[in-house]
């Protein structure tokens, strides 16, 4: 109240100003943070080391400290808090932090927030800094086959995978591999010292769609024993459709619509219509008010037009949701599934 009343009869009274400037407020007791250092740069590390740094505190201030909580920006950031978090006056303590370079190469940064009850510092920020340097490195790092058929020039041809040491010291050396041998054929050699290559083929038949594998690569490197190289390939259907489904639009009763679905291989095949279901408001149809039909026609050995046409002699309303299905001669793709859509109106 003083200070509050100095201030008023400062501002009423110059020549009072003129006599006695008014002191400043006085603060409540509070603790303050204060660390010896906020941030370290530990310079170069290899790759796959865990660097570790303390971070020395004290309770600077006047009355106790209370952390309330510290944040690690990420999984490779490790904090181990104070066995305590309420500090007295002039009490002190350490805030450990670790950081595991497996996942980077060169500069990196973290920091670490802490926050407490510190007056105007609530929040403070502990920072970590270092240079990772590889023991060896991985061309590709990836091996993507991309899409293609079976059989063909894309998922048939070998992908070479080359590792080379970057420590004259210790010369990097493979002590084994492994992977999913039922997907993937992976031979490896030492072409020289600190150089190995993989040399990796798909099984040929033994999966359809999009393939994802990793061969992981046991080595005698102190900071990173254990690397992944990820395999990525894509083998498309012996038989593909120009469109994975139908739209037959509005239909009132009485009515029909028809589409068309071009289906093309790299062989020879047949197609017939196998069967049809049909949903009508989220509902199976059963009626037979509702009926498909197919039309084939062989516009190559490699390549069939099939029209669809869809009668309606309902007197429902509403969506159509259904899925129809394609026999074909092809051992690999016996049946094709193509949804299809409709709306039923007066």
């Amino acid at each position: 109240m003083a200070g509050i009343c100095c201030a008023l009869n400062c501002i009423a009274s110059p020549l009072a100003s003129a006599k006695k400037a008014p002191g400043p407020l006085l603060s409540p007791r509070q603790g303050r943070l204060a660390f010896i250092k906020q941030s370290i740069d530990f310079g170069q590390v290899p790759q796959g080391s865990i660097v570790t740094h303390a971070f020395y505190f004290t309770n600077t201030g006047s009355a106790p400290l209370h952390l309330k909580a510290i944040h690690s920006p990420c999984g490779c950031t490790i904090v181990t808090p104070p066995e305590r978090d309420t500090f007295a006056p002039q009490e002190g303590g350490a805030i450990t932090v670790s950081l595991n370079t497996d996942h980077f190469i060169g500069p990196v940064k973290k920091a670490v927030s802490v926050v407490s009850d510190a007056g105007s510092s609530l929040q403070q920020l502990l920072v970590l800094a270092a240079d990772v340097v590889p023991d060896y490195r991985v061309e590709p790092p990836i091996i993507a086959y991309g899409a293609g058929e079976e059989g063909g020039e894309i998922l048939s041809r070998a992908k070479q995978v080359t590792i080379t040491g970057l420590n004259a010291e210790v010369p990097y050396k493979i002590l084994g591999i492994s992977y999913n041998s039922s997907l993937l054929e992976v031979s490896y050699r030492e072409e020289r010292i600190n150089r190995w290559q993989l040399l990796v083929r798909l099984r040929p038949g033994e999966f359809t769609g999009v393939l994802k594998e990793k061969i992981t690569v046991a080595s005698n490197n102190l900071h990173k024993p254990r690397m992944d190289i990820y395999v990525s390939a894509h083998q498309l259907p012996p038989i593909r459709s120009h469109s994975s489904y139908l739209d037959f639009g509005p239909l009132g009763k009485g009515q029909q619509t028809k589409r068309v679905l071009t289906l093309s291989s790299s062989g020879e095949f047949t197609v017939s219509l196998e069967r049809s279901l049909f949903n009508l408001n989220g509902e199976e149809e059963n009626n037979r008010s509702l009926a498909l039909t197919a039309q084939l026609s062989a516009l190559a050995a490699k390549q069939h037009k099939v029209v669809f046409t869809l009668n309606n002699s309902s007197e429902a309303r509403g969506n159509i949701h259904g899925k129809l299905w394609l026999r074909t001669s092809n051992n690999r793709q016996k049946l094709i599934a193509v949804d299809f859509y409709g709306y039923l109106t007066e």
